[in-house]
């Protein structure tokens, strides 16, 4: 049977490390409440510094960064992208 696709609104945090697993935070940015994030067939868009500027200090000097994304009250998704 196929699972039912996620269609709402949800609270979510991104995060940017520079390690792949573990460590912690450069950056976080968090969409709850009145800019949660809206979910649709089970996909979802947001413009990452939107809300919590990245600052150039965070980027400068790393080859690769990590991202995590959090919904809800889940653990951060793994493995990082």
């Amino acid at each position: 049977a196929r699972r039912p696709l996620i269609d709402d609104w949800y609270n979510m945090f991104f995060r940017l490390y520079d390690v792949p697993t573990g460590g912690a935070p450069l950056w976080e940015e968090q969409w709850t409440g009145s800019n949660g994030v809206r979910v649709s067939d089970g996909l979802f868009n947001v413009m990452l510094g939107s809300l919590t500027p990245i600052q150039q200090s965070v980027i400068a000097g790393h080859d690769q960064l990590w991202l995590g994304i959090i919904v809800g009250t889940d653990d951060e998704m793994r493995p990082r992208v």
